[in-house]
């Protein structure tokens, strides 16, 4: 009698012939078509000249793995919040691989990435509709969008130059962001490349928003290689500035709703949205934009989402993405550091992270390493702290007591205190408000009181901690009574939502009063005014004598030295014509080397041009026609001196 085998019970983890676990083939089948998808989607964008349609898709794609919020919003945030500390990292890679910042291996590495993570952790694509607030940010975010970009896109070259000659800082922003097309990533490093391009003081300059803005110009482009002219680097800025601050705008309308949550109604939302876009309408923040403090800009946005993920309860993740915010704001601008590490371990030690998330908080001190990067580069090799006895106008201190109040006002309430969400938020104000006091009192007791009102570096930590005030508007709202409920309307009901809109339209428009918004005071009080109507922006003798040089016959390579009796007007007519001409590396030496009225910085521009031709411009007076034939007399690269026009 022969004794029957029992079949063993299949295990589902049994691996095949090949050594894969059965249930692991069906994911990389799934990997290597998601895979396979993205490059040729990517490489057919760039064949056709849409690549722009990749970076929106990995937002989007981003935001459809992770985890978090109620809108379409709050997912696309917490994903750009995500993206913008990757990217940093990634850009370290990015600019030393073969190739470069192209669109279409940045692009199918990047969806590449996404899909692997999405199959490996299990995780389907899901994307929450958007809500009544996503569009009231959205709404506000594109209305200040349009007011930035309205005087730049109603003139032509001439008159965009005219705007953004009232200063330097635009000129030198926009040689960073030509470098990072033409060398293809961070200049620090290619540092030899970049110094064909820039000044050598802005090699060490927190750069990822120029470096973030050039891979996202290639995408614009759909080319690594057109890197056009002087002229179209600066339009393709300017653009990169209103799109920056616009998002801005989005990421704090966001916010302010984020941390108020369950606070808000329809109206409530309204009045809160309103009121913080009437701010970054008329407050000193929208005088970061004329005043072209363009890194400023950018570095608000992660600290923005920085304190407004941190002041809603912790996922999962949320040690991660703190950390990845402190890597952006240190490789963005890194001024606003000490206080992002603050508030950080603050939240750390607080909700005592480590316990329950050991391997994530190992992650995040990683980044935290990372992030001290580009300020030891920049205070070490870039000797930036000689910033720190700059003077600078008077701080906006009635601004921030204005919000202050209001914000103050709204804490004072028994809720805050039983709310974990106002607790953090508390805690944020209380450490930006201790490093800008701290700020302060360093320069004090290193330069001594400000001869004209203020600090340099003293007004950018007023600015974060304006930023962080407006944050917290909603905190008004602990004094009406908790909203009700919802339910679905009845018939009728609609109309009648909408009618309790109306009294939170009054107090937009009382903000927008009382900011001076809609009341045409003195000319200039107002930023955003003044800004639409050229009140204080506007040279248009320096930005006609650029664009009549510019346009002079002369060879393809030739390099223009301006020679000028007023050694400032002749300075920034030099300065921005070095943008145009793409000459801004060779003649830096002799522009930022000497003082600005030593006659010898003109010998070193001209030596600085090496072997191609010099052409000199002069405004006719004795001196500068004296000096213009003394240097020629000893350079043969000098083919002609002109007369400068600047009518």
């Amino acid at each position: 009698m022969s004794q029957a085998t029992a079949t063993p019970p299949v295990d589902p983890a049994a691996a095949d012939s090949s050594g894969l676990s059965v249930s692991w083939r069906p994911r990389l089948v799934r990997l290597g078509v998601w895979v396979g998808g993205a490059w040729l989607l990517v490489t057919l964008a760039y064949l056709l000249g849409v690549a722009l349609i990749v970076p929106v898709l990995v937002l989007v794609a981003a935001a459809s793995l992770v985890r978090g919020g109620r809108s379409l919003l709050d997912r696309l945030m917490i994903a750009l919040a995500v993206l913008l500390g990757a990217s940093c990292l990634a850009l370290l890679v990015f600019s030393v691989w073969p190739w470069k910042l192209h669109p279409v291996a940045v692009g199918g590495t990047a969806l590449s990435v996404l899909a692997a993570y999405g199959v490996l952790a299990q995780r389907r694509p899901s994307l929450p509709r958007p809500t009544f607030g996503d569009l009231l940010s959205t709404g506000a975010a594109t209305a200040v969008t349009a007011i930035v970009a309205f005087p730049l896109l109603r003139t032509d070259l001439i008159g965009r130059i005219a705007i953004v000659a009232n200063g330097e800082d635009f000129a030198r922003h926009v040689t960073v962001f030509d470098a990072a097309r033409q060398v293809g990533g961070y200049l620090f490093l290619h540092w030899d490349a970049a110094l064909r391009f820039t000044y050598e003081g802005m090699i060490t300059y927190p750069q990822a928003s120029h470096v973030l803005s050039a891979l996202l110009d290639n995408f614009v482009r759909s080319s690594a290689t057109e890197f056009g002219s002087g002229a179209d680097a600066v339009n393709h800025y300017l653009g990169f500035i209103c799109a920056a601050y616009g998002l801005f705008t989005l990421v704090t309308t966001w916010a302010a709703q984020w941390v108020a949550g369950p606070l808000l109604t329809p109206a409530r939302r309204v009045a809160v949205v309103g009121v913080v876009g009437v701010v970054c309408l008329t407050f000193e923040i929208f005088a970061l934009v004329p005043r072209q403090y363009t890194s400023e800009v950018a570095g608000l946005i992660p600290a923005v989402l920085l304190v407004a993920m941190l002041c809603r309860p912790p996922s999962r993740r949320t040690t991660v993405i703190a950390a990845l915010l402190v890597v952006a704001i240190a490789f963005t601008y890194y001024l606003f550091l000490p206080a992002a590490a603050l508030i950080v371990v603050l939240w750390a030690v607080r909700r005592r992270v480590w316990r329950t998330h050991r391997a994530q908080v190992v992650v995040a001190a990683v980044a935290l390493l990372v992030a001290a990067f580009p300020p030891m580069l920049g205070l070490a090799l870039g000797n930036q702290t000689r910033a720190l006895l700059v003077m600078a106008d008077r701080p906006p201190l009635g601004e921030v007591l204005q919000l202050g109040f209001v914000v103050a006002a709204g804490l004072w309430h028994r809720r805050t205190l039983s709310s974990p969400r106002w607790r953090n938020y508390l805690g944020a104000v209380v450490v930006t408000v201790g490093v800008a006091i701290a700020l302060y009192a360093v320069q004090f007791a290193m330069a001594g009181p400000p001869a004209l009102g203020g600090y340099y570096y003293g007004n950018k930590a007023l600015h974060l901690l304006l930023v962080v005030l407006v944050l917290g508007i909603g905190s008004v709202l602990n004094h009406l009574p908790p909203p009700a409920p919802e339910s679905r309307p009845p018939r009728g009901g609609w109309l009648l939502r909408f009618g309790q809109l109306v009294p939170a339209g009054f107090v937009v428009l009382a903000a927008a009063a009382g900011t001076a918004l809609l009341i045409n005071e003195q000319a200039g009080s107002v930023p955003a005014r003044a800004w639409v109507r050229g009140d204080y922006y506007a040279e248009a003798e320096i930005a006609t004598a650029v664009i009549h040089e510019l346009n002079r016959a002369a060879p393809a390579d030739a390099i223009t030295v301006v020679i000028a009796e007023d050694p400032s007007h002749g300075y920034r007519i030099q300065l921005f014509l070095a943008v145009l001409q793409r000459s801004a590396g060779p003649l830096a030496p002799g522009m930022y080397g000497y003082y600005i009225e030593d006659h010898a910085r003109f010998e070193a521009m001209v030596a600085g041009a090496g072997d191609r031709p010099v052409i000199i411009a002069t405004d006719g007076s004795d001196m500068a026609a004296d000096l213009a034939a003394e240097i020629r007399s000893r350079h043969n690269t000098v083919i002609d001196v002109v007369r400068l026009n600047d009518e």
